[in-house]
């Protein structure tokens, strides 16, 4: 029993590996649940009524769909540091990584939005012409 108190005690880049199996268990977690909501929305955007207006409820589904794993890792990897304290060095590197990852999404879900918005006025352009 000691040892395991020990071992929990133990430090790794200023933090006790208690912490790193907090933020490990963090990461895990939102790396099944993550994909599992985007799942879900997407499955409840498709079951909403068709009387409703059809384009947003698409464009979301769209949307969705263009949200790539990576995103996903990135999103669980900020939340778990969260449980531990970073070197400076470190933690700037991880945060650059993070808004590189961040912008490129935002990067496809504009183009995404783009694309659907030009897709739809073709289509209104060709059922009057």
């Amino acid at each position: 029993m000691n040892e395991l108190q020990e071992l929990a005690t133990r430090t790794i880049l200023g933090n006790t590996l208690q912490s790193w199996g907090i933020a490990l268990a963090v990461f895990a977690l939102l790396l099944t649940v993550l994909p599992l909501l985007r799942a879900a929305l997407r499955n409840r955007l498709k079951k909403l009524p068709p009387h409703q207006s059809a384009a947003p409820l698409e464009t979301a589904l769209v949307l969705l769909a263009s949200t790539t794993r990576l995103f996903l890792i990135a999103v669980a990897v900020w939340l778990a540091l969260r449980w531990v304290h970073m070197p400076n060095g470190i933690d700037r590197y991880i945060n650059i990584a993070l808004q590189v990852v961040i912008w490129l999404q935002l990067a496809l879900w504009g183009a995404t939005l783009v694309r659907r918005l030009v897709d739809a006025r073709r289509g209104v352009a060709a059922a009057a012409g």
